[in-house]
């Protein structure tokens, strides 16, 4: 759906070269709005909306149309799963559609790549963003791109951050800060806090495994 009332930052998003009004946002079959794939693709429809000015359905299993943005949440324990850990992540372009695959949060950072290098959305600091003035981008054919953080914990502090700066933190890939006032272990977005006291290793567990050690049996 095209949102005639806004002002565009992007005159024209495309991917392999076709528009991006012909595409819906492709979840796998049985996400629910608890996983990280599912926030992922909300915040690709709220950028790209917010940017381009068109508002993309999102889809289970099948697009609505011809054309597809995959979000592909892999099971973190699997053979798969376990090559790519809690934070790696793809996304390439194949006979027109884009598969952005990962586990964990890998699915989240794959989108906010995509923010930032094609949509030109820039996080500043809390709810501070900016988007670059742009007349075309084209996602192109071939494009394969894969990113294995090799850092399991960035920023581990003692204070708690603003709780209008969720977003910040989540662009950055700040993954081990607790943010007041949010529910930061929704959607696998973070892992909780990291603070200096004895609790903080039960937190560790979580960020190092993905899960609680009750199940890692």
């Amino acid at each position: 759906m095209v949102n005639e009332d806004r002002v565009k930052q992007l005159y024209k998003l495309a991917i392999a070269g076709n528009d991006i009004s012909e595409y819906s946002i492709v979840l796998n079959e049985g996400i629910t709005d608890e996983d990280n794939s599912y926030f992922s693709a909300l915040l690709l429809k709220k950028y790209i909306n917010k940017v381009v000015g068109i508002d993309l359905p999102i889809c289970f299993g099948t697009p609505a149309g011809e054309r597809g943005i995959y979000i592909n949440q892999i099971d973190l324990f699997s053979e798969e799963g376990q090559e790519y850990g809690l934070e790696g992540l793809t996304y390439s372009v194949t006979d027109g559609d884009l598969l952005i695959c990962g586990t964990l949060r890998g699915t989240m950072y794959a989108v906010y790549e995509i923010i930032e290098n094609y949509l030109g959305v820039r996080f500043f600091a809390d709810r501070e963003t900016f988007v670059y003035k742009q007349r075309r981008v084209d996602i192109p054919e071939g494009t394969s791109v894969a990113i294995d953080p090799k850092i399991t914990f960035r920023v581990a502090r003692q204070s708690y951050g603003s709780s209008g700066a969720y977003e910040h933190y989540l662009a950055n890939k700040l993954n081990g800060d607790y943010i007041g006032g949010c529910d930061t272990l929704r959607f696998g977005t973070l892992s909780g806090p990291i603070y200096s006291n004895a609790h903080s290793m039960y937190e560790y567990w979580k960020m190092g495994n993905g899960t609680y050690p009750e199940n890692t049996e």
